[in-house]
């Protein structure tokens, strides 16, 4: 399942296990998602401004790297006319790419990376597997 956008091939296995498909968990985030006009979206990041636009490009981002039956355009489009989350979003394609974690060290690695990255110190924290503290 999620682990901050990467694809986590144990947490997959689990949720395979007790009757999830990760691409179906995709599949009802992108129907969700583009349920809402693009006069919603546009009032959704009027009002929670800078956060809310690297929100949702984290969201497309990390939805793109997960297994799924659709193409990425249709979750883009609806905010396609949003600067904002579309600068961020070519910015994370372009400075983090589309890496896959095998283990929770490399997994805690890139995730911190993708947080960093949008610079979410402030309300993400995650726990490194190597030591149990906080990061």
């Amino acid at each position: 399942m999620h682990n901050l956008g990467y694809i986590d091939p144990l947490a997959d296995a689990e949720a395979e296990k007790r009757g999830f498909n990760p691409a179906q968990v995709e599949d009802e985030l992108l129907r969700k998602s583009t349920s809402h006009s693009k006069e919603e979206i546009h009032e959704y990041l009027k009002k929670y401004g800078d956060l809310a636009a690297d929100f949702t490009a984290l969201v497309i981002y990390c939805t793109d790297l997960r297994p799924h039956s659709f193409q990425i355009s249709e979750m883009e489009g609806t905010v396609s006319d949003e600067p904002t989350v579309m600068i961020k979003l070519e910015a994370l394609r372009r400075d983090l790419g589309k890496p896959k974690c095998f283990d929770s060290s490399s997994c805690f690695v890139l995730t911190k990376r993708l947080r960093d990255g949008l610079a979410l110190q402030k309300f993400v924290i995650i726990k490194n597997p190597a030591t149990g503290l906080f990061e």
